[in-house]
């Protein structure tokens, strides 16, 4: 089809009403509409009313002719709106969906910000001691958020509501964010904690479950750029915010916990009332018009479930590209996890004088990496509406590996590059260097995470998409746990450890960008054959293949339960 603007001006200014029987799984079967283009066709809206219709609308994708035997998986399939609605009006509808969801995620993980900023304050207050603070954050209670969220996915996919979950899992967040002004010990600031985690651990999986069907394709890259957006946006507000709330007298931490928690909870009811549950649209690889768990509204036994869950893990399975590109983004999100984490302390221990550094450090990185997200958001949006070429759809792959690896030689130059006469230069100098390191080194974060969740199975695709979150958690957060762990869980911040935290960084950021980049590239090329390749979900699965998978998920749980003891033995 060739490339039209969203917004341009045709004849064709409708969506079609919808019930095709190439992708509705309950239909009966499906006659080509470009096969018999003067022949009248009717469509029901529901088992009461019929409407005849003007001939199909060819946006996003028509309906592909190909034969089983001869599938070419270039996008998947996307169903349109189930109403008559103008194209630019159903945009700006999808585009304030999507920045519902945005807001929601930006309040859901405000009170992370709040716990950082007034650590000190917090402690002083609640009389809490540096170890027990740090079990606000430790690998034990994300272990706790992990399967919290792999639950609550399975549940919505299940009840086929992950828009109603998500508003209610929203409003438990703004729940706890609120219960957290309210405490007066540790232990209560421990449960409400952990609790606010249960419930924001879910929030990422089912709004990009429900971005990924409410816009169509390759807008949906565009849209999941803009959602994560939230994650680093934060970093860059929330010092202004804070001002707010001492501008208008808000000036105690509980007080302000007890606002966002509000706000969060009115919010929640926002997300009810306007986040409809869209159909589920096709996945990257499957074609077939039999899709397992979405008939079944009528029929909700635990034995049907478990049997949907298992196909949707045997679909996992049988994906080559799928788990290169879930260790690569956890290897890469382990080199970040590294700087964001230890970045700030290296450069408090250089510039102890430095006031307001760690606003400005947040500045940097809020902008920079929301910046890069949404870059490559738009170059992928362009590169797949332009072309079918895969050489050129590829690209994004190739920006990320490229990406990090300059990235990795300008945050070695923060690290060295660095003027000590005189103090206000050499910042700056770290400053400027730190954010082009971060602006050429996100531009993955949506791009792959749209792709992964598209290659799971359309059922279940939040669990799946929960599961490969989780093993991407695993990863990225063992490695400031084995260093904690090493250092004896002491300040990393102390003078003994200064000399320490350049090395490591320069180390262990770059070969973490590096092997992550490599698993780009292995996993584009792998990419392309689960897509091209009809036989890619069909047969058993190989002896070999399933010893793999079962030694992998023995060293994933062997490496939790051993960090597990022992960041819990050697806490004070």
């Amino acid at each position: 089809m060739p490339w039209s603007l969203p917004f341009a001006k045709s004849p064709q200014t409708f969506f079609e009403v919808i019930r095709r029987g190439s992708s509705d799984p309950c239909s009966g079967p499906y006659s080509d509409p470009y096969s018999e283009p003067n022949s009248p066709r009717i469509t029901a809206i529901d088992s009461d009313l019929v409407f005849a219709r003007e001939p199909m609308v060819a946006y996003p994708h028509p309906p592909s002719q190909a034969t089983a035997s001869s599938i070419t998986r270039t996008t998947p399939h996307f169903d349109t709106p189930p109403c008559f609605i103008r194209k630019r009006r159903w945009y700006i509808l999808v585009s304030f969906r999507i920045g519902v969801l945005f807001l929601n995620a930006f309040l859901a993980h405000f009170d992370n910000f709040i716990l950082e900023y007034f650590k000190s304050k917090i402690a002083e207050d609640l009389h809490i001691q540096v170890g027990q603070y740090a079990q606000l954050s430790s690998y034990w209670t994300g272990f706790i958020y992990a399967i919290s969220s792999m639950l609550i996915a399975w549940f919505a996919d299940y009840a086929t509501c992950r828009a109603r979950t998500l508003a209610l899992v929203s409003g438990l967040c703004g729940l706890c964010i609120l219960s957290q002004g309210l405490v007066t010990n540790f232990k209560s600031l421990l449960v409400a904690r952990v609790c606010m985690g249960i419930w924001q651990a879910s929030v990422e999986a089912l709004s990009i479950s429900l971005i990924s069907d409410m816009a169509p394709w390759p807008e949906v890259f565009l849209g999941s750029s803009v959602f994560y957006v939230a994650n680093y946006i934060t970093d860059a507000t929330a010092g202004e915010i804070v001002r707010i709330f001492d501008v208008l007298g808000i000036k105690k931490w509980g007080d302000k916990m007890k606002c966002i928690g509000t706000v969060g909870m009115v919010f929640a009811a926002v997300v009810a009332l306007v986040i409809p549950e869209p159909r589920r649209q096709k996945s990257l690889v499957r074609e077939s018009t039999e899709e397992f768990g979405l008939c079944r509204e009528k029929e909700r036994r635990l034995g049907l479930a478990w049997r949907d869950v298992r196909k949707a893990c045997v679909h996992m399975m049988r994906l080559r590209s799928l788990w290169v590109l879930v260790l690569s983004i956890g290897i890469r999100r382990l080199g970040e996890h590294f700087m964001t984490i230890h970045m700030p302390i290296y450069l408090r221990s250089i510039y102890p004088d430095v006031k307001e550094l760690h606003n400005k450090y947040g500045l940097i990185i809020g902008t920079t990496r929301s910046t890069s997200v949404l870059v490559g958001g738009i170059i992928t949006l362009i590169i797949w509406r332009t072309t079918t070429a895969w050489r050129w759809k590829s690209v994004p792959f190739w920006v990320a590996t490229i990406g990090g690896m300059v990235s990795s030689i300008f945050l070695i130059c923060a690290i060295f590059l660095r003027n000590d006469r005189r103090e206000l230069i050499g910042l700056k100098v770290s400053y400027g260097n730190l954010a082009m390191a971060l602006l050429t080194s996100e531009t993955w974060f949506g791009v792959l995470s749209t792709v992964l969740i598209s290659l799971l199975s359309p059922a279940y695709k939040t669990l799946g998409f929960s599961i490969c979150s989780n093993i991407q958690w695993i990863i990225y957060a063992a490695g400031p746990e084995i260093l904690r762990i090493g250092f004896g869980n002491k300040d990393l911040s102390g003078e003994s450890y200064s000399h320490i935290l350049p090395i490591a960084l320069s180390v262990i950021v770059p070969v973490c960008y590096f092997w992550g980049g490599i698993g780009f590239l292995v996993a584009a090329r792998l990419l392309r054959q689960d897509m091209e390749e009809p036989s890619v979900l069909h047969g058993d699965l190989s002896y070999g293949r399933k010893l793999r998978f079962v030694l992998a998920s023995f060293i994933l749980v062997v490496v939790v339960i051993v960090l597990l003891m022992l960041g819990t033995i050697s806490r004070p």
